[in-house]
């Protein structure tokens, strides 16, 4: 899987793969994705076993800030909303674009995702992430570490900090 190559590979698959590499680092995981019910969803849910969660949209192409972006933030909002009405305000939310582009291929549109809060993950952290379902991993403790890095990217240009799944 690391050296996947995925070029020309359906979006749907791309979903299905985030989902059971999210499973493997440890997340609850439920993929929205393929239901036709659930297609103004976004694609994945992942909680972590302390109950945050991330909300994953995948595209096996750019990031689309005038389309993807915007839905990404609602659909994050919209949980933060109702996590705060059922009186679940602790829990955090954190809003992830997937895309199976490299980092250089999206760099243009890596600004303006960064700015919004929302972590970009591209083909280089997938394939570094599967080197890390080699070992048990701790999904709060890459949680924390995400939110970290989206708050100080917010600030920043994107290739100040690197976002790497791994906690060694």
């Amino acid at each position: 899987i690391k050296n996947e190559n995925f070029k020309g590979k359906n979006a749907r698959d791309v979903e299905a793969y985030v989902s059971w590499l999210l499973w493997m680092l440890g997340f609850s995981v439920a993929h929205f994705g393929n239901n036709s019910n659930s297609q103004d969803a976004v694609d994945i849910v992942a909680p972590t076993p302390y109950g945050h969660f991330v909300l994953v949209e995948c595209t096996t192409g750019l990031l689309k800030p005038d389309n993807k972006i915007p839905k990404l933030l609602e659909r994050t909002q919209i949980l933060r909303t109702k996590l705060e009405a059922s009186d679940n305000r602790h829990l955090k939310v954190l809003a992830a674009m997937v895309t199976t582009k490299g980092r250089d291929e999206v760099a243009a549109e890596l600004e303006q995702a960064e700015r919004h809060g929302i972590l970009v993950l591209t083909k280089e952290d997938l394939e570094r992430a599967c080197d890390d379902t080699l070992i048990l991993q701790d999904a709060d403790k890459l949680f924390d570490r995400a939110l970290e890095v989206v708050a100080a990217r917010q600030g920043k240009p994107s290739s100040e900090e690197q976002f790497s799944l791994p906690l060694a």
